[in-house]
C-alpha cells in the first residue's frame, strides 16, 4: 500500500471514530474491538492525490479539541491493549507517528508516548507466542510497518528541545523500554535499517529533518540525552549499551554501528569533559594532600569520570572483537594520541593533564574494567617499553614529574598509574615495567626466593619498633593476614599460558618506572603524607604482584647481592627515622635533614635518565637548606613505622604462600 493510500485509510477510519463535525461519536460506537472486524472496513470518501490533502487533514485534527481526541484515544486501548493492533491495521498508528511534536500539545505529549508504549508492549506478547506458525506469519507480516511507525514517531520527537524537563524524561524512559524491546525483538531492528534505505517517504522525513539515510532514531535520541546534562545521561547511557548488546545479535546494526559517528561520539564526549577540566586552575585546589575528594566534589570530574567507564562498559558490552575495536581506536585515536601530541611539545608542566591522564589509564587496565582485551592492547600500545625507545605516555609523565618532583598531585598521579600497572593482572605489562625482560619459569617445589633469611633484617627492626610502642604487636597478626589476602588476589591465571604461575619477574632498578619508584622511596621523610600513604600502597603491591613473584625488589631473594637499592634506601631511611624519632622525643622544634651516602646516590646515576640525575642532585641540595620542622616529621615518622611492619608481614607471608622453607 502506498503512503497516501495508508493515509487516506486513516483519516476514514479516524472520520469514523471522531467526526469532524461539531457533533461527536462515542468512541466505542464506531470502533471495532477486533482485529478481524469486517467494520474496520470504512468506504473511502475521497482518494488522496496530494500530500497537501492529509495535512489539511491532520490540521483539523489538531483543532482545540485533540487532547481529549486523544485521550479517548488512550483510554479506548488502555481497556484492551490488543485494540493497538486495530489503530495499525488501519494505518491510524502511522497518522499518530507522523505528528510533529511542536504540534502536540503539551499536556497530550503523554498519551502520545503511552500509545506507543501500547504497541510494544503487544508486539512482545505476540513475539513470545510466534512459536505458534499462525502467530507467526501474522508477526512476521506486521514487523515492517512496526517498524517503521516506531522509527518514524522517534525521528518527529528529535525536536524535543521545547519540551519540559518531566516530558523529555518520559520520552527517554520510552526509548529505554523500545531498547530493551529491540534486544530479544532484532526482526524490528533489522526492519528500520532496511527501511530507512529504501521507502521514499521515510528517506524524504529524514532528508527534511537533516538526517543521514542510514539513520538509526533510537541513538539519535540517546545521543541528544547523552548531552543533555545528568537528568538523562544514565538513562542514555544505558540505551546505548543495549544498541551495542543488540549487535551481538544483529548483524545489520553491528554493520551499522561500524559505519556510525557512536564511537567518534562518545570519545569526543570524553575529550570535552577533559577540556574542560584541564584548564580550570581550580580543580586541584585544596586537594595537595588528599584529592581523591574530587570525586565527590567536582561535577565536572563526576561526568568525566562517567565517560571513561561508559566506554570500559561499551567495550565490555560488545559481543565482537570488531565493535570492541572500533570504540578502542576511537578513544586512542580522538582522546589519547592528540593530548599526548599535544602535551609532550609544549614543554610547560600540566598537572591537571597528568591527574586526569593517570585517573584514565588507570580505569582502563584496571581487570575491574572487565575486559582483557583493553588491558592488551593498552599494553602494547602504550606500555611496550621494551620496544620503544620512549613511551609518549612516559615522556609526558616523566618529563613533568622531573620539573616538579615535589608537587603532590604529580607525584601521586604518577605513582597510581605505576600502582594500576601491579594490580592489570597482565603478565607483558609487570615484565615491561620492572624488570629488563628476563623472566625466569620455576616450580612450585623450587621458587627462586632461596631461603626465608630474607627477612632476618626486617624482623629486627620490627623488634626494636615493638619495644618502643606496644601496639604494632597488636596489629602483625592482621598485617599478615592482609598479606596473604593480596598475594592470593594479586595471583595471575592467565588461560592463554600455561607457564603464567611459574613464570618469575627480576626487579631492575634501571628501567623507568622502578628507579622513580626509589627516588620516591627516598624522599619518604620529606614526602606529603598522602604521597607516602600512595608509596606504601604502590610498594606492597608490588610486593605481592602475581602472587610475589618479583624478585629481588625489597631484599635480595637469590643471595646473588648482600642488599638491593631499595634495601640501600631503607637502611639509609631507618637510619634517619632512628635519629628523627630521638629528635622528636627531646622536644626539638627544628631537625636536621639526614642526607644518604654516596653509595645510594650513585643508583640514581648509573642509569640513562639525565633529567633525573638533575632531580635528585637539586633535591639533595634543597635539603641541606630546609631543616625539617617537628609538625611535618612526626606524622611521616609515624608512617614509616607501620611502613616497616607492613615489609616484614609482606615477606613472612610471601616465603610461606610460595613454599620457602623457614
Amino acid at each position: 500500500m502506498s503512503t497516501l493510500s495508508s493515509l487516506q485509510r486513516s483519516k476514514d477510519y479516524i472520520q469514523a471514530f471522531w467526526p469532524l463535525s461539531s457533533k461527536s461519536k462515542e468512541p466505542n460506537s464506531a470502533t471495532p474491538t477486533s482485529r478481524d472486524d469486517e467494520s474496520t472496513k470504512f468506504k473511502l470518501s475521497e482518494v488522496f492525490s496530494r500530500m497537501k490533502d492529509f495535512d489539511q487533514f491532520k490540521h483539523k485534527l489538531l483543532d482545540s479539541s485533540f487532547k481529549q481526541k486523544l485521550h479517548k484515544l488512550y483510554l479506548y486501548i488502555a481497556r484492551d491493549e490488543s485494540r493497538v493492533f486495530v489503530l495499525l491495521d488501519n494505518d491510524v498508528i502511522s497518522l499518530l507517528a507522523r505528528l510533529e511534536v511542536s504540534s502536540i500539545p503539551l499536556d497530550a505529549i503523554e498519551d502520545h508516548i503511552a500509545i506507543f508504549q501500547c504497541l510494544l508492549s503487544e508486539t512482545t506478547k505476540i513475539y513470545d507466542d510466534s512459536e505458534d506458525n499462525e502467530l507467526n506469519n501474522e508477526f512476521n507480516s506486521d514487523t515492517q510497518k512496526i517498524s517503521k511507525n516506531i522509527g518514524v514517531f522517534l525521528i518527529n520527537y528529535l525536536k524535543h528541545q521545547r519540551l519540559p524537563l518531566n516530558k523529555i524524561k518520559l520520552l527517554a524512559s520510552f526509548v529505554y523500554k523500545l531498547a530493551q524491546y529491540f534486544l530479544t525483538m532484532t526482526k524490528l531492528v533489522d526492519g528500520w535499517l532496511k527501511i530507512s534505505v529504501h521507502e521514499p517517504d521515510v528517506i524524504y522525513l529524514l532528508y527534511k529533518n537533516k538526517l543521514g539515510p542510514n539513520c538509526f532514531p533510537m541513538y539519535e535520541l540517546a545521543k541528544d540525552f547523552l548531552f543533555s546534562g545528568q537528568d538523562t545521561f544514565d538513562v542514555s547511557r544505558d540505551i546505548l549499551l543495549h544498541i551495542v548488546l543488540t549487535t551481538g545479535f544483529s548483524e545489520s546494526l553491528e554493520n551499522w554501528l561500524l559505519t556510525s559517528e557512536f564511537p567518534g561520539i562518545v570519545s569526543t564526549g570524553l575529550l570535552s569533559g577533559f577540556n574542560q577540566l584541564s584548564y580550570n586552575e581550580s580543580l586541584l585546589d585544596n586537594h595537595q594532600d588528599d584529592f581523591d575528594d574530587i570525586l565527590t566534589n567536582s561535577l565536572a570530574f563526576n561526568e568525566f569520570d562517567d565517560f571513561v567507564l561508559f566506554i570500559l562498559d561499551i567495550i565490555a558490552y560488545s559481543t565482537h572483537d570488531s565493535v570492541k575495536s572500533a570504540f578502542l581506536n576511537c578513544f586512542e585515536k580522538r582522546f589519547i594520541d592528540p593530548i599526548l601530541e599535544a602535551y609532550t611539545k609544549d614543554g610547560t608542566n600540566h598537572l591537571n593533564t597528568i591527574f586526569l591522564l593517570s585517573h584514565a589509564f588507570r580505569k582502563m587496565i584496571s581487570p575491574k574494567s572487565g575486559s582483557q582485551y583493553v588491558i592488551d592492547e593498552f599494553v602494547e600500545k602504550y606500555f611496550d617499553f621494551n620496544n620503544m625507545e620512549e613511551p609518549r605516555i612516559m615522556e609526558l609523565f616523566i618529563t613533568n614529574l622531573a620539573k616538579t618532583y615535589d608537587n603532590p598531585v604529580l607525584v601521586i598521579s604518577t605513582l597510581k598509574l605505576f600502582d594500576a600497572f601491579t594490580k592489570s593482572k597482565s603478565l607483558n605489562l609487570l615484565s615491561n615495567t620492572f624488570s629488563d625482560d628476563r623472566t625466569f619459569f620455576s616450580t612450585t617445589s623450587d621458587p627462586i626466593i632461596q631461603c626465608s633469611s630474607n627477612v632476618f633484617d626486617l624482623s629486627s627492626k620490627v623488634r626494636n619498633i615493638i619495644t618502643t610502642d606496644s601496639y604494632y604487636n597488636e596489629i602483625i597478626i592482621d598485617k599478615l593476614d592482609e598479606s596473604l589476602s593480596l598475594l592470593s588476589r594479586n595471583l595471575i591465571h592467565d588461560p592463554n599460558n600455561s607457564n603464567a604461575k611459574q613464570t618469575w619477574i627480576q626487579f631492575s632498578s634501571s628501567k623507568l618506572f622502578p628507579i622513580h619508584i626509589l627516588f620516591s622511596l627516598l624522599k619518604f621523610f620529606t614526602n606529603s603524607q598522602e604521597t607516602n600513604r600512595t608509596l606504601i600502597q604502590l610498594i606492597k603491591n608490588v610486593t605481592t604482584a602475581h602472587g610475589g613473584r618479583i624478585f629481588n625488589f625489597v631484599v635480595s631473594d637469590t643471595g646473588e647481592d648482600d642488599n638491593t637499592p631499595f634495601g640501600l634506601i631503607f637502611e639509609y631511611l631507618w637510619k634517619s627515622y632512628q635519629q628523627y624519632s630521638n629528635s622528636i622525643n627531646k622536644g626539638s622544634k627544628l631537625i636536621s635533614v639526614e642526607l644518604p651516602k654516596i653509595e645510594i646516590i650513585q643508583i640514581f646515576e648509573g642509569g640513562n635518565e639525565k633529567d633525573l640525575k638533575e632531580v635528585v642532585n637539586k633535591w639533595l641540595r634543597s635539603q641541606q637548606k630546609a631543616p625539617f620542622t617537628y609538625d611535618k616529621l612526626a606524622l611521616n615518622v609515624q608512617l614509616f613505622q607501620e611502613f616497616t611492619i607492613d615489609l616484614y608481614a609482606l615477606h613472612i607471608s610471601r616465603n610461606i604462600y610460595n613454599g620457602v622453607s623457614i
